[in-house]
């Protein structure tokens, strides 16, 4: 299905141990939570997206 939306990534950033991710404007190195609150937010953003997506969909039908 075109747009459909993958979780794989989101596995990554919920798995056991948190990746080691670095940013050079990090103040500090990501925790656990905020690696879930930032997949929290892609999974709200990526639905959206879809929904517009069948929004538009169900308008051409």
């Amino acid at each position: 299905m075109p747009g459909s939306l993958s979780l794989a990534p989101l596995l990554v950033l919920v798995g056991n141990t948190p990746p080691n991710i670095e940013y050079a404007n990090a103040p500090r190195p990501l925790t656990r939570l905020d690696m879930l609150r930032f997949a929290r937010r892609l999974v709200e953003q990526q639905a959206v997206q879809q929904l517009a997506v069948i929004r538009r969909w169900i308008a051409d039908e």
